[in-house]
């Protein structure tokens, strides 16, 4: 049986061997090492065909259950051809390393700390003293370089008010372009028609506080 990773799942080593996270749903999938290591394998080829591959019965439930959770997709046997074979040839298997630290799924970001409204439980009134620099375009584009380079998936923006931030479309460009799921919190409810297709074309959960 020929399969691949969908196009939408991203992988990340762990200790105990691996994650597969699903971008259309937020879903996440914890592996153990030697099943991280035929996806790697799966991933840098493009396709497998897991038949080859001499394993036990719970290895073949597992392949199965990746495929009904859309984490796999069934392919045409014709693919593997001499191209194929080749790439195996040159494959080699990830050193899986120690890692000394847990990195989360989803970093927060608030992106500004003003906001119009007043609420009596905001961390952000309580605290604004402390709040009084915003990054640059530059110095944004290097923090999210940084957290994507050791494996967040997601990104959570807030505020303050977000909407309230002058380039906040950029920002969503730089987050999207990386690929980062982007989630977006607001207490805004009278988005403008022009704002809504904005965030549609980034955005993939908008949350609005009452």
């Amino acid at each position: 049986m020929v399969v691949k990773l969908k196009d939408n799942i991203v992988l990340r080593e762990e200790a105990m061997g691996g994650k597969c996270f699903d971008k259309r749903n937020g879903n996440i999938i914890e592996v153990d090492k030697e099943l991280y290591l035929i996806l790697h394998k799966m991933e840098r080829l493009g396709i497998l065909d897991v038949s080859l591959i001499e394993k036990n019965k719970k290895f073949k439930q597992c392949i199965q259950k990746l495929l009904k959770l859309g984490i796999l997709e069934k392919m045409p046997i014709g693919l593997l051809n001499e191209h194929y074979f080749e790439k195996e040839k040159e494959y080699q298997k990830p050193t899986m390393k120690k890692h000394d630290y847990i990195v989360p799924e989803t970093i927060h970001y608030a992106v500004t700390f003003r906001c119009n409204n007043h609420c009596k439980d905001c961390y952000m009134k309580k605290h604004e003293s402390i709040y009084n620099e915003e990054m640059s375009l530059k110095e944004i584009r290097d923090v999210f370089s940084d957290i994507k380079n050791v494996g967040i998936f997601q990104l959570a923006i807030g505020g303050g008010e977000p909407f309230l931030k002058e380039n906040l479309e950029s920002i969503f460009k730089i987050a999207y372009e990386l690929g980062f799921v982007i989630h977006v919190t607001t207490g805004k409810y009278n988005l403008s028609t022009k704002k809504l297709e904005m965030i549609k074309k980034y955005v993939s959960v908008l949350q609005i506080g009452l």
